[in-house]
């Protein structure tokens, strides 16, 4: 078994393998300025803490699974929850493709009370995905907001069965980037308001 927290080393992996354990999050992983994280096929990132994974500023995350080794995101039980993906000021050519993210909970203050499995303040591009029995106060699976320019992309992704005060399953908050949200399944989310 191996653990994760703090700064992984740059550029650093997370691989799959017989050699490879999952990686346990013990506590807040970080992605330094200008640094990078890929996650290979198949990589279970499990959380045994309630902690988030930050992408910093300039620093690119690339989760990129296929269609047969999905990438998941998950909590460890006993634990309850994890507090999600949070890409800040993030490089554009972070992406997370064919992962699975599911139990995630956004608490707290400012942006750590949005998106319960991914925030995005940033261009990004998020496809394939299956979000699934997260929280939070806005954007009980995905909070896009503040993202400036450039282009957000959410597409043919699956998010269900994610609450939140605004937003059930996703919410967009003044954007002024492009958000493309293309061919994805939102249903049996719940929201006070706002869907």
């Amino acid at each position: 078994m191996a653990t994760a927290g703090g700064r992984p080393g740059s550029p650093s992996k997370w691989r799959k393998g017989r050699a490879a354990a999952p990686p346990m999050v013990t506590a807040e992983v970080r992605v330094p300025p200008e640094q990078s994280l890929t996650i290979q096929p198949g990589v279970e990132v499990l959380f045994q803490v309630y902690c988030k994974l930050i992408v910093d500023n300039g620093a690119t995350l690339r989760a990129v699974g296929t269609p047969g080794d999905s990438i998941r995101f998950d909590l460890l039980p006993p634990n309850l929850y994890w507090h999600g993906i949070r890409f800040l000021s993030a490089s554009d050519s972070s992406r997370l493709e064919y992962c699975i993210l599911a139990h995630g909970y956004a608490s707290g203050l400012t942006e750590d009370s949005k998106g319960g499995a991914i925030y995005i303040g940033t261009p990004v591009t998020v496809s394939h995905c299956s979000i699934a029995n997260c929280s939070s106060t806005s954007g009980g699976g995905i909070f896009i907001g503040h993202v400036d320019s450039g282009v957000v992309t959410v597409s043919d992704c699956s998010i269900t069965n994610n609450s939140a005060s605004y937003g059930g399953g996703l919410h967009v908050y003044y954007c002024s980037a492009v958000v493309n949200i293309l061919n994805c399944e939102i249903s049996g989310n719940s929201a006070i308001c706002y869907g």
